[in-house]
């Protein structure tokens, strides 16, 4: 009999130990990352960055020509305003609103290609990001990975939790297609 109670004992023990153990190896993992320095620095978004920027500088050379252009007729008109007929001053008059309409519709134009532009890109960039996210956390055993915002949505979090680095070394290094 006792040896039957050692062996319940034994046995109780033991399935105490798996259950302790099944119970630690099940805690979910759960890390964070710094969004905004992944966006920062992230060389996808660097190059996206670059690419806007330089649309956006071409767009406003071609505004500027335009806009010189008119500031051209203006004051080619301000200096023949003496001599002109009325037909003459009405006609000029006409083509300057029309030449100013047309760089004003030209303007916000260009301003809603851009926004249009930037959203595209960035929006391929962050589907980038949390396609890669998603397969690191998988690879690397988390069960969620959380994003911090300027927002807030973390408020604090242990460093050791914090994989932003180690992301964005990897995120970069498939960027530049480089073996993981």
């Amino acid at each position: 009999m006792k040896t039957l109670y050692v062996i319940s004992l034994l046995v109780l023990a033991g399935l105490n130990i798996c259950l302790l153990v099944l119970t630690v190896s099940t805690k979910p993992s759960i890390a964070y990352i710094r969004s905004g320095v992944i966006l920062a620095d992230y060389e996808g978004m660097k190059e996206v960055r670059d690419a806007l920027d330089d649309k956006k500088e071409l767009w406003h050379s071609n505004v500027d020509t335009l806009e010189s252009d008119f500031r051209r007729a203006l004051h080619q008109y301000n200096s023949d305003f003496k001599e002109m007929s009325g037909d003459d001053r009405r006609r000029r008059e006409e083509y300057l609103d029309l030449q100013q309409r047309n760089l004003n519709d030209y303007r916000r134009s260009l301003e809603r290609k851009a926004r249009e532009s930037e959203d595209k890109l960035l929006e391929g960039v962050l589907e980038q990001i949390n396609v890669f996210v998603e397969h690191y956390g998988r690879e690397e055993g988390y069960d969620v990975v959380l994003g911090t915002t300027a927002d807030g949505n973390i408020m604090y979090g242990d460093a050791a939790c914090d994989i932003t680095e180690e992301v964005l070394r990897e995120l970069n290094s498939a960027y530049r297609g480089e073996k993981q």
